[in-house]
């Protein structure tokens, strides 16, 4: 393993870091950097995070040492704060988050660098992937659904393409200057990889979807996506944070819009969420058209109560968003390579 001291102004320039966050998981981290084998080139770095094993990992990397450029190890807060160790250290052009039980194909990643290459403007690019759910009962894994973007569709258009299409990180490669705009990674947040992406959108970045198969995300009974109240939450605060109120309901639950809110420790405030959830809700129904004389009535009153008046006015807007059609993301999709 080559001494991070030494490298600092020392060796040549490098294309990829390729940054890797783990914890306790020695067994699969194996396995993972076995796989990172064919991804990191000469041209590229590899930085393995742990935070603070007391299992074999040291061992582990130590048997990757030929491809594992730096290897850093002390207690840290989870694999948000462990992947924001890995990019301040980070040297690349280009970035990718790499995980310690998931797969990424090696032949879509030089696809992907090859397409950041070719159009310098872009500074992010999410790819295309498969979900799988692990199961313990046969020691495989079977496939749920793909994580793609349907044709027709422009991923910056709308935050909510995000939470429905492309909510896996994993195919997220950056350019270095995108962390100038975007920022690290939110350690309070569980659903890291979503807000990431809404805050790429948000910045006003260059950031596109290729159509490719970068990787199979597979959950395992210690996947964060079983902590479901504070996946919700999360989903609710990005659209929150994002000011995507007519997409509201992409929170799936009331009571986690409360939560991102901060409401859920006031006096009344999740029925006042509950308010603001069910009032969206109606806005884009039919009847929704008869009632904005009211909502505009019901806000102008609300203005003298601060928060209220704000929320009504923001929550209760004219017009009706426009909403994808129907995809089913069981059937697999044609990876013709297409940026949009």
């Amino acid at each position: 393993m080559r001494d991070p001291q030494a490298r600092e102004g020392t060796e040549r320039p490098v294309r990829v870091s390729y940054v890797l966050s783990t914890r306790n998981r020695a067994d699969l981290l194996d396995r993972a950097l076995a796989g990172a084998r064919e991804l990191v080139g000469r041209e590229d770095e590899l930085i393995v995070v742990d935070g603070g094993s007391t299992d074999r990992t040291a061992a582990v990397v130590e048997a990757h040492a030929d491809i594992v450029s730096v290897f850093l190890s002390e207690p840290d807060t989870g694999e948000a704060h462990g992947l924001n160790r890995g990019l301040l250290r980070a040297r690349g052009r280009f970035i990718k988050q790499l995980t310690d039980d998931d797969l990424f194909f090696a032949g879509a990643m030089r696809e992907a660098i090859a397409t950041l290459e070719a159009h310098p403007e872009i500074d992010a690019l999410v790819c295309g992937g498969e979900a799988h759910e692990f199961d313990a009962a046969t020691g495989r894994t079977r496939p749920v659904e793909y994580r793609f973007l349907p044709a027709g569709l422009r991923l910056r258009d709308d935050v909510a393409y995000v939470m429905r299409y492309t909510q896996c990180g994993l195919g997220l490669v950056l350019r270095r200057r995108a962390l100038e705009r975007a920022g690290l990674f939110d350690t309070t947040f569980r659903a890291v990889d979503t807000d990431y992406m809404a805050r790429l959108i948000a910045c006003g970045l260059d950031f596109r979807y290729l159509n490719v198969k970068l990787f199979r995300h597979v959950t395992y009974p210690h996947s964060g996506q079983h902590l479901e109240a504070e996946c919700l939450r999360d989903r609710a605060r990005v659209l929150v944070r994002s000011g995507a109120w007519s997409r509201i309901e992409e929170a799936h639950d009331p009571d986690a819009l409360a939560r991102a809110l901060g409401l859920d420790a006031v006096a009344h405030g999740r029925a006042l969420a509950r308010v603001i959830w069910s009032a969206e809700r109606l806005r884009r129904t039919p009847l929704g058209a008869l009632l904005r004389p009211a909502a505009a009535a019901l806000g102008a009153a609300a203005r003298v109560r601060g928060y209220l008046g704000r929320a009504v006015r923001r929550v209760l807007p004219a017009g009706r968003p426009g909403r994808p059609g129907a995809v089913d993301l069981a059937v697999e999709p044609e990876w013709d390579g297409s940026l949009r």
